[in-house]
């Protein structure tokens, strides 16, 4: 006999078989709902250990990319500050101002070509020199020496700009903006100067019109990249006064 048979013949039979059926029916009918529970519960755990494992591996790459955009970003910001402070360092030397100088009308030829070859001077301009008379020495030096300065000046510009060019998306927008500003502003004084130089043969006159961004530059300037290292310190190191703080990437 099957166990609904069985059942339906205590129910018929009444009194305590009844009792007894009805009883049989709760049992297997909880049994039933906790296996049906114990497996939907088990379907829901295996769901949520599986989200979880999604939300592990996405927080991990997550935190990789962020990893490696800080250190990309820390890389382009450093090597954008050091070329952008040497072409401030070379324009500013490249600017008129005061500077010391060899005095060549004392210098014997042997101790001019030394101090030729320190200033990288090429072997044709180190013999133009020495062709000169002692008194002359001088002047033909200092107009090569401002030659090589400005085509130093405006390589380590280009340096510069390249860089904030090819980096532009690992810095900071604000920050690339003002080091693109500040090196733009550099080549300008380095060309008004270069133009300045060129044209003071023509008299005062052919000053007219020429925008001095170079007196600008030699005035301000140093202001202007104090300015900008505590910005760049600023983005790396929470307080910029602490040398002993970590970089905040």
């Amino acid at each position: 006999m099957s166990l609904a048979e069985l059942i339906l013949s205590l129910i018929v039979a009444g009194g305590g078989g009844a009792a007894i059926a009805i009883g049989v029916v709760r049992s297997f009918g909880e049994r039933w709902l906790d296996s049906k529970f114990a497996g939907r519960l088990q379907d829901l755990r295996h769901e949520h250990e599986r989200q979880m494992e999604l939300v592990k591996l996405n927080s991990s790459q997550s935190f990789d990319r962020y990893s490696r955009l800080s250190e990309q970003e820390f890389e382009a910001t450093s090597e954008a500050w050091s070329l952008v402070t040497d072409a401030y360092v070379r324009t500013m030397s490249a600017l008129p101002g005061f500077r010391r100088s060899d005095d060549f009308s004392r210098l014997s030829d042997d101790l001019a070509r030394i101090v030729c070859k320190n200033y990288d001077f090429e072997e044709w301009e180190t013999g133009e020199l020495l062709q000169k008379a002692q008194q002359d020495r001088n002047s033909y030096f200092n107009q090569r020496r401002t030659m090589h300065e400005i085509r130093d000046a405006k390589v380590a510009i280009g340096k510069a700009n390249s860089h904030l060019d090819r980096k532009a998306l690992f810095l900071e927008r604000e920050l690339h903006r003002q080091l693109s500003e500040f090196i733009d502003w550099a080549w300008k004084a380095i060309v008004a100067w270069d133009v300045v130089r060129e044209a003071r043969g023509g008299g005062p006159e052919a000053l007219d019109g020429i925008e001095r961004h170079d007196n600008e530059f030699r005035q301000n300037a140093e202001a202007r990249i104090k300015e900008l290292e505590n910005i760049v310190r600023g983005r790396f190191w929470p307080n910029a006064e602490d040398e002993n703080a970590l970089p905040a990437v």
